[in-house]
């Protein structure tokens, strides 16, 4: 599933002081979703994953390879996150 625009609020994505936040609540029929937003000049590209159908919770976040939070504003960032 695609989330877009004014939806990332609801994905659990959202702007702090050093960078962006994800905390996703989601169904738990849900197997994830992505999202795409720019932000501070930067695309970011994330992907929730939920294997355990858990509706909230971080397992863990990776942000370009690394574990790690806030997500920094760049060029181009990838960011999984897995809920559990």
């Amino acid at each position: 599933m695609d989330v877009h625009g004014g939806d990332e609020v609801g994905a659990g994505v959202r702007p702090g002081l050093d960078g962006l936040l994800v905390d996703p609540s989601i169904p738990r029929d849900w197997d994830g979703f992505e999202v795409q937003r720019i932000w501070r000049g930067a695309t970011d590209r994330i992907s929730v994953l939920n294997p355990v159908r858990c509706p909230t919770g971080v397992a863990s976040l990776v942000v370009d390879g690394s574990p790690g939070e806030p997500i920094p504003a760049r060029t181009t960032v990838e960011v999984t996150v897995t809920v559990g």
